[in-house]
């Protein structure tokens, strides 16, 4: 497997330094171990505790500067347009937007193959010719969804006596948006916590570990990026976007089960469905809504 291919299952695009036989330099990255790490990730992750620690295996920095020669936004929506080799504050910044829509590219300042891939799919998901460059109709698009108002109708975490609110939090509407683009792309069963978990790194980093969902209440009750509300099972379809709702384990739910509400009665999990009100039969959840990014 080619160094590429490698840094593309990590979701890097990369700008070419210096190579000898024995260690490869790429921008901000010294990639010496590059094959422990990118052996390590084949194939499936079925513990999402072993996916964190193999994926925070931390890869060592190097100073090489990106240099920030790229149109800002204000610039693209003007008529000037983001592209394959384009680098700088611009290129991170579509990087992070999309990777909090759940699209899988990290945040390296350069645009390159990886990020104009997943801005293919971006544009391929929302009626977009798939150019892969960012000019100002991709960007209007873009900053739509990120500042969607179209969820509504959904209970207010903050006062739980209120039952409809016209407008869910940012951050809210990010995580779900994220959760969805996760649970639509994996369309499984069983694999709750590793959905959820890859939706909240995309917004809040790499925060929820364990073997089983049910282990997510304690990690989120001792996050303050996140507050516990309560509410009654009942309302659950109504919860804002972006809630976490963690059910506990019992007899026959040994690992329990976690989704993030879409605000509009779904749930995203590994998948898409109604949001539950009970998991076979029993109603021990938690629900967390996030407060900051």
């Amino acid at each position: 497997m080619t160094i590429q291919n490698k840094l593309s299952s990590l979701n890097l695009d990369f700008i070419p330094v210096q190579s000898n036989k024995n260690n490869v330099k790429l921008s901000g990255l010294d990639l010496s171990h590059l094959d422990s790490h990118a052996s390590s990730l084949n194939g499936d992750i079925s513990d999402v505790s072993s996916l964190n620690k193999k994926i925070n295996q931390p890869f060592h920095k190097i100073n090489t500067p990106i240099n920030d020669d790229s149109p800002n936004f204000n610039q693209v929506r003007k008529g000037n347009v983001l592209e394959n080799g384009d680098q700088g504050k611009s290129v991170k910044e579509l990087q992070t937007d999309l990777r909090s829509l759940g699209y899988n590219v990290n945040s390296t300042g350069y645009f390159g193959h990886i990020t104009e891939t997943n801005l293919k799919k971006f544009q391929k998901d929302h009626g977009i010719t798939q150019t892969g460059r960012l000019g100002s109709t991709t960007l209007k698009i873009l900053d739509k969804v990120l500042n969607s108002s179209s969820i509504i109708n959904v209970s207010n975490p903050n006062n739980i006596s209120s039952t409809k609110i016209s407008k869910p939090t940012k951050v809210g509407i990010k995580l779900a948006n994220s959760a969805k683009n996760v649970a639509v792309r994996r369309d499984s069963y069983g694999w709750c916590y590793a959905g959820v978990a890859t939706a909240v790194s995309h917004v809040f980093g790499d925060i929820l570990y364990g073997h089983s969902a049910y282990q997510a209440a304690g990690i989120l009750s001792k996050n303050s990026k996140f507050k516990e509300i309560r509410v009654n099972s009942s309302t659950l379809p109504k919860l804002s976007a972006g809630s976490i709702v963690v059910w506990g384990k019992t007899g026959v739910s040994p690992n329990g089960h976690i989704s993030v509400a879409l605000g509009n009665g779904k749930e995203a999990s590994d998948h898409v469905t109604s949001q539950l009100t009970s998991l076979r039969g029993y109603k021990n959840f938690k629900v967390f809504v996030p407060l900051i990014a």
